[in-house]
């Protein structure tokens, strides 16, 4: 998980420019009614509008998802930034929201291209904190945020930070669809010195499911483990790896951190997850991290709140549940479809790009993504949790 410095940034928008440029005529004429559509550089998602050419933002119907606590929402019940705004109309019976996101024209300005990390980071900030304050039921809210991060048009390198917020300020909001693991080398001493070969014990591994239902928050639900030879199945008792499942239930929003991005490289603590059932608290334990990676989770807690420190000689990540050719496998938050197809011959990787398919899940429904034939972009699309891919 790397930070893509202002540097970087800057370095890609005379690129963004030039290819836009030369895609967007093309990706005009295509209509994107019910597919998702690969137009040079950017994923386009279903509900896009053609528009005019130079048009820069989309209003994204987020639908009636649930009528405000108290039947109105409040008259403060609404956001309005630069590049994305929320708000809500009432139909009488229900509150119906929409949102205000940039369209590939808005691109050309160099202050989204800098800046799309810190804004988006922002938005879904205050929609948390809309949230807190009573705007929209805890079931509008998991509706709104996940169909807002669903309905981003985006460059292909920046759509796994638009979805999950992987690959900015050192965390990855966990969604149904993925698996967390935990590994870890155990040691017979645990205060011991972990360079002797006489302490070390073995290696155990477990996996997490994140399972989800609208409305009724998020879960980890154990789905499996695995030690080394010789290791006892008490070994390592003392950490939380196994007892996750009980403490987080109900979540309204769960994030890895992985905190080297944030601290030196002498930190104790490894990684941290954390849930949480009003999501306003999300942002404060974020920014409470930020400024101390070592802060216990008891001065983290509070009601509504779960959390789990990972130190010593462990590694926490997530995984994402891909079907490829119609058997589930498990790649890396960060795998690409080239890594999909990582086991395909020279000879015949040519044929399989051809007859290449990729379904992706729009509103809980499996949509196409469109692609013209050799765009160059396909095999760096990033895999979302819950794809299916497949060729001959």
């Amino acid at each position: 998980m790397r930070r893509l410095d202002d540097f970087g940034r800057l370095s890609t928008v005379l690129l963004f420019i030039v290819l836009w440029a030369c895609a967007g005529c093309a990706a005009r004429r295509v209509s994107v009614t019910g597919d998702y559509h690969l137009n040079g550089i950017f994923l386009i998602p279903p509900d896009a509008p053609e528009g005019p050419k130079n048009a820069t933002e989309m209003q994204v119907s987020l639908g009636e998802v649930g009528d405000a606590p108290g039947g109105q929402p409040a008259k403060d019940c609404s956001i309005h930034d630069r590049w994305f705004s929320l708000y809500s109309q009432d139909s009488g019976k229900t509150v119906d929201w929409f949102a205000k996101v940039p369209l590939p024209a808005a691109w050309e300005d160099s202050d989204l291209v800098v800046n799309n990390h810190t804004e988006w980071d922002s938005f879904f900030d205050d929609v948390d904190a809309l949230q807190s304050r009573g705007c929209m039921t805890p079931g509008a809210y998991w509706a709104m945020t996940n169909s807002l991060a669903e309905s981003m048009p985006a460059p292909v390198i920046y759509a796994l930070f638009f979805r999950y917020s992987f690959g900015t300020e050192g965390y990855v909001k966990l969604k149904p669809g993925m698996r967390l693991f935990i590994e870890r080398s155990i040691f017979r001493n645990p205060s011991g010195c972990t360079d002797k070969v006489s302490n070390y014990w073995g290696e155990r591994k477990v996996y997490y499911e994140i399972a989800g239902e609208q409305g009724k928050g998020i879960a980890l639900k154990r789905s499996g483990a695995w030690r080394s030879k010789g290791l006892p199945r008490r070994a390592g008792a003392e950490f939380p790896d196994t007892e996750l499942a009980g403490q987080f239930v109900g979540m309204r929003a769960l994030r890895l951190f992985v905190l080297t991005l944030f601290v030196p490289p002498n930190v104790h603590r490894n990684s941290l997850l954390v849930g949480v059932r009003d999501p306003e608290e999300m942002v404060r334990a974020t920014e409470e991290i930020k400024k101390n990676a070592e802060i216990p989770c008891k001065m983290l807690r509070s009601q509504g709140m779960a959390c789990a420190s990972f130190e010593g000689v462990v590694t926490a990540g997530v995984e994402m549940n891909v079907v490829v050719n119609g058997h589930v496998q498990h790649f890396p938050i960060g795998s690409t479809v080239e890594t999909a197809m990582a086991g395909v011959s020279k000879e015949s990787y040519s044929t399989a790009l051809a007859t290449l398919r990729i379904r992706r899940l729009f509103r809980g429904t499996y949509r196409e993504v469109k692609f013209a034939t050799g765009n160059p972009e396909v095999p760096k699309l990033a895999l979302f949790a819950g794809d299916r891919i497949s060729w001959r």
